[in-house]
């Protein structure tokens, strides 16, 4: 392990962003898309294993993560919860 300015390092960047500014909505959003395409296709299909698997790829995914993270918070319906 590598100690930088009192960081510990210890792997390589997994490509997520450290702000939430540094975020690219457009590819979260499209990432996220392509990804409950290829879920609905495989339960059209009835490959149970593939949907399996897929869901759980979807809900362990950071595009996923953060995009419902910012959906709950920037939400300002009227009837819907709203994170204060």
């Amino acid at each position: 392990m590598k100690v930088i300015e009192g960081f510990a390092i210890d792997s390589a960047s997994s490509h997520v962003p450290n702000e939430w500014a540094a975020i690219n909505w457009q590819r979260v959003q499209k990432s996220v898309k392509v990804m409950q395409i290829r879920l609905t296709k495989a339960t059209q299909e009835g490959d149970w294993r593939r949907v399996k698997a897929l869901q759980r790829w979807l809900t362990r995914s950071f595009s996923a993560k953060a995009l419902a993270v910012k959906r709950v918070t920037e939400n300002q319906g009227k009837r819907t919860a709203v994170v204060k």
